[in-house]
């Protein structure tokens, strides 16, 4: 639930929000936002992974508070959060460099999926480093983000929103 979005401004949603308006039904308004999930859009929870892997085994005013929440709940649940204090230390430096630079709920979600598999004792450093190539964190992406996108269908035909259209004013066209 800390990880659903319903923000409308994103590829996913607006795709979604178009497709339910043209009469499409669920399935095919969920599938039509979940497409626009790539490495621009979605893919940010894997990388932050890697980064923060990579980086941490070689050696304030907007804060999202889903980022408070799960931090305050590693901290109380897992054995280790050895990867969330790198990206909270990466955080503090990146704030020191500008004050809208803080950790997003990516970020979080990465650093944390990392303590979760190697505190759990389950996995080897190879399955883990397999796992967080693979990409298997963007699942938690997709099964969050695909909540926001039902509502944002639910949203428009609860509306009866008609076809969209896109405004002619936000199209430029060149010579």
């Amino acid at each position: 639930m800390l990880c659903a979005d319903h923000g409308p401004c994103v590829s996913g949603a607006h795709n979604t929000i178009v497709t339910a308006r043209a009469g499409k039904d669920l399935v095919s308004s969920l599938v039509s936002g979940l497409l626009t999930i790539g490495p621009r859009f979605g893919g940010a929870i894997d990388d932050a992974a890697r980064y923060f892997k990579d980086a941490c085994d070689r050696s304030r005013d907007n804060r999202d508070k889903r980022v408070e929440l799960l931090q305050k709940f590693a901290r109380s649940n897992f054995p280790s959060v050895k990867y969330m204090e790198y990206a909270v230390t990466v955080e503090s430096y990146a704030l020191s460099k500008a004050n809208n630079l803080v950790l997003n709920v990516d970020g979080a979600i990465g650093s944390l999926f990392l303590d979760l598999l190697a505190g759990s004792g389950m996995f080897t450093k190879q399955e883990i480093y397999e796992i967080v190539q693979i990409g298997y964190l963007n699942g938690l992406f997709v099964l969050a983000r695909s909540i926001g996108l039902i509502g944002h269908t639910f949203d428009q035909k609860r509306l009866k929103q008609p076809l969209y259209r896109h405004p002619w004013e936000d199209v430029l066209y060149t010579k």
